[in-house]
């Protein structure tokens, strides 16, 4: 009997991973409507939550890089700063 709940879980297993890598394997800009044959033997649920995976990490990393150039500007202000105390300011006004 737990021969047959292992075999079960394994199968099981192997479904999920291979609902997985097709899922992970489409390009999630490709619309449906224009690309038809890309999305083949995915439920439509599951391209949305992987578009909405894409958007997500898209802001994600679009936040970080608004707060690196932030952080880059103020570390430039500081540095400017320190410099202009001694008398060795990058930019002479």
């Amino acid at each position: 009997r737990f021969e047959i709940l292992r075999e079960d879980m394994d199968s099981a297993n192997n479904k999920v991973w291979l609902l997985n890598h097709r899922m992970m394997t489409i390009d999630p800009r490709k619309d449906i409507s224009v690309y038809p044959r890309v999305h083949t033997g995915l439920n439509p649920c599951i391209i949305t939550m992987r578009q909405e995976l894409y958007n997500l990490h898209d802001l994600n990393t679009q936040a970080r890089k608004r707060k690196l150039i932030e952080l880059h500007k103020e570390d430039f202000l500081q540095e400017e700063r320190e410099l202009r105390e001694v008398g060795l300011a990058y930019i002479n006004i």
